[in-house]
């Protein structure tokens, strides 16, 4: 007897097992026999230039008739077709930008639909993030006289075509450029119609997008002037000026002195009247530290190769001409065989008015330990080689801050900066400042900025002189000065020659 119950119970199984694909899509109601429309499935959605290609896999169901998309964004702005039943794939053409919905749905002859096959995708279009941000094949560009120095960006596997248009004699050129001319860097278009547009048109493709995209053209607006930032910073605190671009300065520079380490010297190419460039002219070096023909602390130029193009040109287009001190930035090798750079020795320090700093005082926040003399009052001595050096520390940097009282107000050009005297061998080199924050005040409450930055680079060689100087005249009575220690070997330390003022 057991064995025929197993033997039903087996049948039973077998017999719900065999439930009907039609039966996968029914249900049941007092009404009798709901029937649902077998789903389309595996929706793919692909993005192509303002449109969104899409491919699914419809289902076997045969009362389909119909496939109906349903396609909406955010803003529940809806739109539909219908397409015949056999169908697997539509392409969904002049979309505006956004994340679409799409909802792919079958439809039997009774009008009924499925379930929804439901996806997500945004098509390509000029506002979308990767359109925006294919090459621009210009990076930088720059007018001397009628002449533009176009800088390029390396051809990229994705670009197609880049066309280059502009105007000579008022007759329109339109160049393709080559692969080869954009991976040369640069490249000079002579004696154009500067009033004239310069168009750049560039055609390629995105990674995960079919479509050839027509870019929208780039035209160049000679007017737009993007500096780097360490040459914007040294210009500014040169000739104390807040804006560089502000017309009145930018018209007015006709020699242009450069003297801390820059990234490339293209920048100089923005100013129209520009006559000369005068490299290295405000370090003052020690004379004696000269003489040993180290060059550890001479300026630099990162991008060299690219500098020295700058000049040729600067100096073929407008006659601009060098004047090279001790070295900075070019060697002797790379003047050789340029006639228009001159190569200048150490500079003279200029007669400077310094104020008596007799009755003033001096006092730091960073007090000296009992026993040891830091000799802050020979910062004000103009002798460098009488130095204040607080005490060496091996357990963290310290900010250093000293206040000069002057007892009555006096009036301020600038302020001469002056690291420790040259002596060959010396252990104290590793630790001499690079910079310095000043700050001045008439009651030592309140303090002013007097320069146009707080903080101000200085010459770090040996015995090197910096003058800070102020782009008018101010009165004060106090003024304060920081600097951190400088970190060599696991050591904490920095010192100081001299902080003069000058009238």
């Amino acid at each position: 007897m057991n064995k025929i119950y197993v033997q039903l119970i087996c049948f039973m199984v077998f017999l719900v097992g065999c439930e009907s694909i039609e039966d996968t899509y029914s249900r049941f109601s007092d009404e009798g026999m709901i029937r649902y429309v077998g789903k389309c499935n595996d929706l793919k959605v692909m993005p192509g230039w303002e449109r969104v290609e899409l491919a699914w896999t419809n289902s076997i169901d045969p009362t389909v008739e119909k496939i109906k998309i349903v396609w909406k964004t955010d803003d529940q702005n809806v739109r539909d077709t219908l397409i015949a039943g056999d169908v697997e794939n539509c392409n969904i053409k002049n979309l505006l930008d956004g994340v679409y919905t799409f909802e792919v749905y079958a439809v039997d002859y009774d009008g009924n639909c499925s379930l929804a096959e439901i996806g997500h995708g945004r098509p390509y279009s000029y506002v979308h993030e990767e359109v925006i941000g294919f090459s621009k094949v210009v990076t930088k560009y720059f007018q001397v006289k009628n002449n533009v120095i176009l800088f390029f960006d390396r051809w990229q596997p994705t670009l197609k075509e880049v066309t280059l248009s502009y105007y000579r004699n008022d007759q329109e050129i339109e160049k393709k450029l080559t692969e080869t001319e954009v991976n040369g860097k640069y490249f000079v278009l002579r004696e154009i119609d500067i009033d004239k547009p310069i168009i750049i048109s560039r055609i390629g493709t995105l990674a995960e997008c079919p479509d050839e995209i027509v870019f929208e053209p780039t035209k160049l607006d000679l007017n737009v002037r993007t500096f780097t930032n360490d040459f914007s910073t040294q210009v500014k605190n040169r000739y104390q000026v807040n804006n560089i671009n502000e017309e009145t300065f930018f018209s007015s520079v006709t020699e242009l002195e450069l003297d801390r380490d820059l990234k490339s010297l293209e920048d100089i190419l923005y100013f129209p009247n520009l006559q000369k460039v005068v490299l290295g002219k405000n370090r003052y070096m020690d004379p004696d530290y000269v003489a040993t023909g180290e060059t550890k602390y001479a300026s630099t130029l990162e991008e060299l190769e690219k500098s020295l193009y700058i000049l040729d040109l600067a100096y073929e287009l407008a006659g601009v001409t060098v004047e090279c001190y001790n070295g900075h930035y070019i060697s002797d090798a790379d003047i050789t065989g340029r006639n228009y750079i001159q190569k200048m020795g150490n500079p003279k320090l200029p007669v400077l008015n310094y104020l008596n700093t007799e009755g003033w005082t001096i006092s730091a926040t960073v007090e000296d330990e009992t026993g040891y003399d830091s000799h802050m009052e020979y910062l004000l001595d103009n002798n460098p080689s009488t130095i204040w050096k607080p005490r060496m520390n091996s357990s963290f940097v310290q900010t250093h801050e000293l206040t000069i009282d002057m007892k009555t107000e006096k009036t301020i050009k600038g302020f001469k900066i002056a690291q420790k005297a040259f002596v060959q061998g010396d252990g104290d080199m590793p630790y001499l400042p690079v910079d310095i924050k000043i700050q001045t005040s008439s009651n030592s409450i309140s303090w002013n900025i007097p320069l146009i930055a707080e903080e101000n680079v200085i010459g770090n060689s040996p015995g090197e002189i910096t003058v800070l100087e102020l782009n008018k005249p101010i009165t004060a009575r106090y003024i304060r000065i920081k600097m951190n220690d400088v970190v060599y070997f696991q050591q904490y330390n920095t010192l100081l020659g001299d902080f003069v003022v000058f009238e």
